[in-house]
């Protein structure tokens, strides 16, 4: 049996709709929902939240799932790796 799919998809109160292999199909899922504030997650952890619908990326953006789903997937991607390599340097300083 395989792994759970990476990206999860909630909506804006925290329901789990769904899980998928791919940041792209996470925001076409999101831009289905078409409501601000509806996240993706890389895991389930709130902590891990790598999209939010509507709110304004760190390049000063906002973006909507539903204007572009390769640009939310780069925004999830670039993200992911920013904690990823957060939690390194923790690791590594502890």
């Amino acid at each position: 049996m395989g792994a759970s799919p990476r990206w999860k998809v909630y909506t804006f109160d925290g329901e789990y709709v769904a899980s998928t292999s791919d940041p792209v199909y996470a925001a076409m899922v999101v831009a289905g929902i078409g409501h601000a504030g509806t996240t993706i997650r890389d895991g389930h952890s709130k902590r891990t939240t790598v999209f939010t619908d509507g709110m304004r990326t760190v390049a000063g953006e906002v973006l909507h799932a539903s204007e572009s789903f390769d640009r939310v997937a780069e925004v999830c991607q670039a993200n992911a790796k920013t904690l990823q390599d957060g939690r390194r340097l923790a690791r590594l300083n502890s």
